[in-house]
């Protein structure tokens, strides 16, 4: 449910509310398809949960001079589960069957207008408070090992309590060049912070780069008798920042471009495109046991219709 009021012309207030339950069991085990008889170790068990949330949004916009001002509070929730594979017994870490839920309170300032005429801005600042903060780690298996010698099994817990903090602004503007029109949009984030409890205390939580920025050009003109060329750049960084809540491997930083050009006529558009057109390569995911590498570059040529 969401409802706003207009405490006056410039003050709005909405407030927002959700509510959930979860009624989750799981009857796990593996078979061999050949015998029918069971397969591997870890997998046979049989769980269930049941929760139950309440999450609520508050916002305060104000309008000043052309520009809007808020400031926002609010919960976030997301359900706990099962981990489908309990692995090897031998394991160094034991692979709990369940996780709980992961409860959050987000704070939130923000403001967003017009610069100038053609120069539009956005900008907010937050911080997050996260209880039982979700994490993925493994048992601590590989093949090699002295004391699990087998594939390592990830799994989810509960690591905590977990403050966040971020910042981020974007702008677009548009101007025109040479008798066409550009439109550009840049938009940059900072965050950080940590685990407060537990036994991750002082750890960066995995997955969360320490700053990400976003390039989106796009160029048309007008080729008489009724085409218009476009060129659109579009660009995206990240940097820092660690993978796992081990803290080990980094992120890799990479900076990834894509291009698009083409015309446009009445219903129909054709265009040719290469995304990552610097063959940008980087590691997406980083172990002993595997390692994955971003898409490499790649083009191709489209033809569209709308109607």
């Amino acid at each position: 449910g969401s409802l706003g009021y207009d405490l006056t012309e410039a003050l709005n207030l909405t407030v927002e509310g959700r509510y959930t339950k979860d009624d989750k069991s799981i009857d796990s085990q593996r078979l061999d398809l050949g015998t029918g008889l069971p397969s591997g170790v870890g997998f046979a068990f049989t769980d269930g949960r049941v929760s139950d949330n309440l999450s609520y949004t508050a916002t305060l916009a104000y309008k000043v001079a052309g520009w809007l001002t808020y400031a926002k509070v609010g919960t976030a929730y997301r359900a706990g589960g099962f981990n489908l594979g309990l692995g090897d017994p031998r394991a160094p870490k034991e692979v709990p069957a369940t996780f709980g839920d992961e409860d959050s309170t987000s704070y939130e300032v923000g403001l967003k207008g017009n610069l100038t005429p053609n120069i539009y801005i956005n900008a907010a600042a937050y911080r997050t408070y996260v209880d039982d903060l979700l994490v993925q780690t493994d048992n601590g298996c590989f093949i090699g090992s002295t004391v699990c010698p087998t594939q390592r099994t990830n799994y989810i817990y509960n690591a905590g309590k977990a403050k966040l903090t971020g910042l981020e602004a974007e702008a677009t503007g548009r101007a025109n060049i040479l008798g066409g029109t550009a439109r550009l949009t840049l938009g940059v984030s900072r965050q950080w912070g940590k685990i407060t409890s537990g036994p991750d205390k002082g750890r960066k939580g995995p997955q969360r780069p320490d700053w990400t920025a976003t390039m989106n050009l796009n160029c048309r003109h007008g080729l008489g008798q009724g085409y218009t060329g476009f060129v659109n750049i579009k660009g995206d960084l990240r940097s820092g920042g660690v993978q796992e809540i081990e803290q080990t491997p980094k992120l890799h930083d990479f900076q990834v471009f894509d291009l698009r050009m083409g015309v446009d006529k009445d219903n129909w558009q054709a265009a040719i495109y290469v995304n990552n057109f610097a063959n940008e390569s980087y590691i997406v995911y980083d172990s002993a046991s595997a390692r994955r590498w971003n898409f490499p570059q790649s083009y191709g040529a489209e033809l569209t219709y709308r109607w």
